[in-house]
């Protein structure tokens, strides 16, 4: 179980049959035990929210099982990419002004999404109430999608620097 100071092991649950499809994608890299995994995820999520009336912050991925007929709201997305559309289409930009670069640019995860899972994908977003992402490239993404300005916040990766203290490194050349 996961640890957390101050939060009982017993208020962490698992979805066993998340777990079961991660072995399986580990074991075989079908793409399909990943679609179900995050299926498992998103429903194990959506059951707890409804369960103790608790809203959701959601992942992307998995984001749409929790979120569709959960009548607990706000319904807050993390967007940790930006949205597989845009990407796909600037990687399609970048096959159509340089041929040599699509044998690599079409092995992209982006190529490898099947339209429901895109599907998903755009559904997961419009069923968020608000919607976090870490760059302001992913939020671009989002407004292309439809995405009102005022549903995404940005919030940068960042560190603690008081625990990880800059040290200026010496070059070596």
């Amino acid at each position: 179980k996961r640890y957390k100071e101050g939060l009982s092991s017993n208020f962490v649950v698992i979805s066993f049959l998340s777990v079961f499809y991660e072995i399986l994608f580990s074991l075989t890299q079908n793409i399909k035990y990943s679609i179900l995994k995050d299926k498992a995820l998103g429903k194990k999520a959506k059951q707890l929210s409804i369960k103790y009336n608790v809203p959701i912050l959601s992942m992307n991925t998995y984001a749409k099982y929790a979120f569709e007929e959960n009548p607990v709201n706000p319904k807050v997305l993390f967007q940790f990419h930006p949205h597989t559309t845009f990407v796909k289409n600037i990687l399609q930009e970048e096959m159509a002004l340089n041929e040599m670069s699509k044998k690599s640019l079409l092995q992209e995860y982006e190529f490898s999404v099947s339209d429901n899972v895109l599907r998903n994908l755009t559904q997961e977003i419009h069923l968020a109430d608000h919607i976090i992402c870490a760059s302001s490239v992913t939020a671009k993404s989002l407004l292309n999608e439809g995405i009102l300005a005022d549903q995404i916040k940005i919030i940068p990766y960042g560190v603690d620097t008081s625990l990880y203290p800059y040290k200026k490194r010496e070059i070596l050349g």
